[in-house]
Parts: structure tokens; sequence; C-alpha cells
């Protein structure tokens, strides 16, 4: 639903506000209304008792889960709008140089603030830690803030934040951005608002000329893509009578990056279909698939084989911190020449550390150090691990961490590279949505296929050993039994069924394989050739029609003379820009 909802985020816009303010407004306050809507009556829809804020779920009356789905699915339509807006707006706000940062900024602002959200809520919300912490006299059953009241709060910050940035965030061609800044100016014709502002007013004139440098770079973007051409319909007035073209009003070429609804999402097929594109998408399918595919297993059998999943929680929020931390340390990765070519690279070390978690989820239970008298419930609460454990289970998180978060900024920084900026919102959820769609697939794939490979076998036990004379049980025990799938299956008095190999290490081993294989015929080779195209092949030109699935003669659609004007000179300025799929089409 994302990527079919982009193009309409990148096409349609109110001029006045600016072509991302207005997308990034209208979601960022919905978010908040929707958010101060659940604060009023979130208690309510939870089911929980009106004079005892804390109580469990449901412990008044059932949940109303009609109305928290459609709450929710609010919210996340807004987010998912915001999102495609902030993307579409970093590929023009940010210098050619910078474009790298785009991940780095992505992943600190998603770590940030799911520390600074997440963290709070689940600390202070919960009576156990205030009480454990930070009362002198614990309080039953009692927190230090209410959900509907951190709802509160998330609302109104959302609210600030948004306006804030629609003030003094200036977008190219934004009418309302110079009405605010003739409104700030005005204020030092007050002799003490000139005092009180004189600081605040020299910061807004650097940050004016930092934009407008930033605006004629974004200008010089979308004058290279060749989508500028469409939907620009040419006032004869812009040209003289000799012919030659006049020069651009102010705001003029932010009009060239318009493309219609229709047309954005002929683009975004036509996209699809170009070469270099399909091959940057296999590759990111494949690689996500291997590298990520055992990932949501692996906290499972932690959790099966014994591992309070409490303390695997806490685990999550240890590592919070890297996640806004390691970015900044790959930053000369992601603005380098080369980030594609250090994601492929960065696989085999992912596929190393995945397979390190075999070892240990397999030793798991001989690291447990029970104080209770009885071992009947190997995963209860009353089992602690030893020092070793913890020390070695960090070492391996941490290790994942910094694998996965490089193989996640290189991925978006090398898509921000090769967008296009008149269509970047929806050409950024594409390859975003390739990423989620093979992470959903391969975590799903995983959990199906566990079961069905693993190894299992019946074992005699030995609480009835007289019976071994028995006839009887002997022909039972040399039944064939190697393949039972559980305990039904070993029909013997003494016999349990036994796990001999999990079909979660199988996995693992198999993806080991399968990556190494891709990586030395396909992944590292595309990567190098990819690399060496100029961005001008993942750019879509509109001027030839083209699909990869069909191998024939090219048509050109019909241009009338102005356009035909427009397209001559764009062509002038971008020499080199011929598809690949011509090129091998007519070779």
């Amino acid at each position: 639903m994302k990527l079919l909802w982009a193009p309409i985020v990148d096409s349609v816009y109110i001029k006045f506000v600016g072509r991302r303010k207005t997308w990034l407004t209208i979601a960022q306050y919905s978010v908040a209304i929707v958010l101060l809507v659940l604060a009023s009556r979130i208690n309510d829809w939870f089911g929980r008792d009106p004079d005892k804020l804390w109580s469990p779920i449901g412990s008044h009356h059932p949940v109303n889960i009609i109305q928290l789905t459609i709450m929710f699915f609010v919210l996340t339509f807004a987010i998912a709008t915001q999102d495609i807006a902030v993307d579409g707006w970093a590929l023009t706000m940010l210098t050619k140089k910078n474009i790298g940062w785009v991940s780095t900024c992505n992943k600190v602002g998603q770590g940030l603030g799911f520390a600074l959200a997440f963290v709070p809520l689940v600390c202070l919300e919960s009576p156990d830690i205030p009480n454990k912490y930070f009362r002198r006299t614990p309080i039953e059953d009692q927190g230090l803030i209410t959900f509907s009241g951190f709802l509160y709060a998330t609302g109104f910050s959302f609210m600030m934040v948004n306006t804030i940035v629609m003030i003094f965030r200036h977008e190219k061609g934004s009418k309302l951005d110079r009405s605010i800044r003739h409104f700030v100016s005005s204020c030092s014709f007050n002799k003490m608002k000139r005092i009180l502002c004189r600081s605040y007013s020299s910061n807004i004139e650097n940050i004016a000329n930092v934009n407008y440098q930033s605006g004629v770079e974004t200008d010089n973007k979308v004058k290279n893509s060749k989508l500028s051409i469409l939907d620009f319909s040419v006032d004869t007035a812009s040209y003289t009578e000799d012919g030659t073209k006049s020069q651009p009003k102010e705001g003029e070429m932010n009009e060239r990056g318009k493309v219609s609804m229709l047309n954005t999402y002929r683009a975004l097929i036509s996209i699809v279909q170009m070469k270099p594109v399909a091959i940057y998408i296999i590759m990111t399918f494949i690689l996500m698939m291997c590298a990520f595919s055992t990932y949501s297993a692996t906290n499972l059998k932690l959790i099966e084989y014994g591992f309070p999943k409490e303390k695997l929680g806490l685990f999550g929020l240890l590592f919070l911190p890297l996640d806004f931390i390691l970015p900044f340390m790959f930053v000369k990765c992601t603005i380098g020449p080369r980030p594609l070519t250090i994601l492929v690279i960065t696989l085999i070390p992912k596929l190393l550390v995945n397979c390190l978690f075999i070892p240990i989820t397999h030793f798991t239970p001989y690291f447990r150090i029970s104080t209770n008298d009885t071992l009947m419930m190997s995963s209860s609460s009353h089992n602690s691990f030893s020092w070793a454990f913890y020390a070695i289970l960090t070492t391996a998180f941490t290790l994942d961490k910094i694998a996965s978060n490089l193989i996640f900024v290189l991925h978006l920084a090398f898509g921000a590279k090769i967008s296009d900026p008149v269509i970047g919102g929806t050409y950024l959820t594409l390859l975003t949505t390739i990423t989620n769609f093979a992470n959903g697939l391969g975590s799903s794939m995983c959990l199906t296929l566990i079961e069905p490979l693993t190894f299992r076998s019946c074992n005699r036990t030995e609480i009835f050993p007289g019976l071994y004379s028995n006839s009887s049980v002997a022909l039972v025990n040399i039944t064939p039994n190697v393949t039972c799938s559980g305990n039904k299956d070993c029909t013997g008095a003494t016999e349990s069924c036994v796990k001999l190999f999990d079909g979660y290490y199988v996995q693992v081993i198999a993806f080991l394989f399968i990556g190494i294989i891709f990586f030395i015929c396909f992944l590292y080779p595309k990567a190098k050739y990819l690399e060496s195209l100029p961005l001008s092949k993942f750019l879509y030109d509109p001027t030839v029609r083209q699909c990869c699935f069909r191998h024939g003669s090219s048509s050109q659609p019909k241009i009338d003379a102005s356009d035909s004007a427009i397209i001559s000179d764009n062509n002038t300025n971008q020499e080199g820009y011929t598809n690949i799929f011509m090129r091998s089409n007519l070779s």
C-alpha cells in the first residue's frame, strides 16, 4: 500500500506550502491528533477500570478491537506518508557530496527516537521498576506515568516539532517560507525585539544563505533528471523571437520537477523494468534473505533453550545506544565512492555471525544455574546464567549489531545515491519495500521450515530396564523411527523422541553456503558493474519507451514542438543518458 501511495505524495501538493512540506505537515499533525485521541480514550478501549489506570487490559470490560484497529491504521498510514515525504525531501535538501548522510540520519533518528520513547515508557509505566529503584515506599500497582499521559506528551511533542520545522526549515519554491521570513524580519523595526533577536536574525540569515546554495544544487539535480520534461507547459513568452530561451523566473525550475500523478505511476513501472535497477532489486532481495531470515528464529531458540524472554528484552535495550553511535562510525563508507561493494562484502561477516549463534543456542542449557530444587521448569524465572554466558551473548549480539547496521546504512546510502530527485519519495519507497518484503518473507519461511528440517530419533530410556528382555518390546525398538516428528511417533513404553539436529541450525548453515555462492557468482561482480555505471543509467528517461521483458524496436512518444525544444535542451546538457537496454537491443 505504501508503494502505491508514494506516487501521490510525490506528485500532488500545495504550491504555496511547498512540495514536501505539504505532506510532512499533514502527516505530522495527523499523527499528533491521532495520539491525542488515543490518549483520551485508550484506557476505555483497553478495557481497564476507570479508577485503576494501571489495571490489566480487559479487566473491567472487553477490549475494543475495532476502534483500536481503526486508530492504529490511521496512525501507521500517517507515519508512512511522513516517511515518503522525508525521503523525497532529503534527496534535494542535501548536497551531492553529503547525500550519503541520508542513511546515517535515518538510522540515528530511528534509534534515538526509539530509545527516548520506548525505554521511558517501559521503565516508568510499569510499577515494578519505580518501586525497586525510584521510590522509598513502594506503591502497589502504580507506575510513575500512565500510558495515556505518555500519549498526551508525545502528541503535543509532534505538534511542536512540526511547527518548528514549518517555520525554520526552508523549502525551495515555498511561498509560505517567504511569508514567514518577511514576518521575522519585520520584528527588527522594534528596538527591543531587535536587541532580543539580534543573534537569532544572524542565524536566520546564515540559514537562508545555506538554503540558497542548497536550492541552486537542488535545481541542478532536478535539471539533470529527464523526468523534468514531463508535465512542464512551456510558456511562449519564455522564448524570444529568435528562438533563444529567456532566463527562468524564480521558482520556475521547481515547477520543472512537478510530474503528474499518472506519469509518476508510469515512471515507477518503468524504473522497475530498467536493467540496472532490476539487478539491484534482485541483489537486495538475495542479500536480505541470506542475512536476516534467521534473525527472528534466533531469539525464539534462545527462549526455547531456557534463556528468559524478559532478560532477552533487556538485552535489546542494552544495545539501543549502538543504533545511533554506529552509523556515525560508518560515515566514510556511506559517503564514499563504493558503498555497494562494501555492502556486499559485509554479507560474509554477517553470515559468519549468524553461525556463531549455533553453538550459543545449543549450549545455553549448560550455562544455566538453577536456584530451585527442581529442574522440571527449565525456563523458569528461578534459573539464572553464568557471567561467562552473558559475556559470550553480549559479544555475539554486538557483532551482529555492527554487521546489521552497516548493511542497513550502506543499502540506504546507495539507494539515495541512485534515486531520481524528481520522484525521490517513490524511488526510495520502492527500494525499502523490496527490503521489507525480503525480510518478512525470509523470516516467515525460516519459522515455517524449522520443524520439517529438524532431525529426531526415538531413544530408549532406562525407566523399565527389566522390560528389555521381553521380545515384544524388542520388536518395538527395532521399528524404523528415525524420522519421528514428536513424542507421539515413539510408540514404545520406554521410548522418547530426541532432537538430533535442530532445523534452525540447518537453515543457518544453508544460508551461509548459499550466501557465499551468490557472493562469488553474482553479488560481488554485479556490485562492481553497477558502481561502474554513471548515475544517469538509474534515471528513467520518458523520451524512450523500454521494457526489460520485451526486446524489440522502441517507439518514441508524440511530442509537440514546444516540448521538443525542452527535450533538445535537456539532452544537450545530459550527454550519455542513452538507456542501457536500448544499446543492448540495437546491438
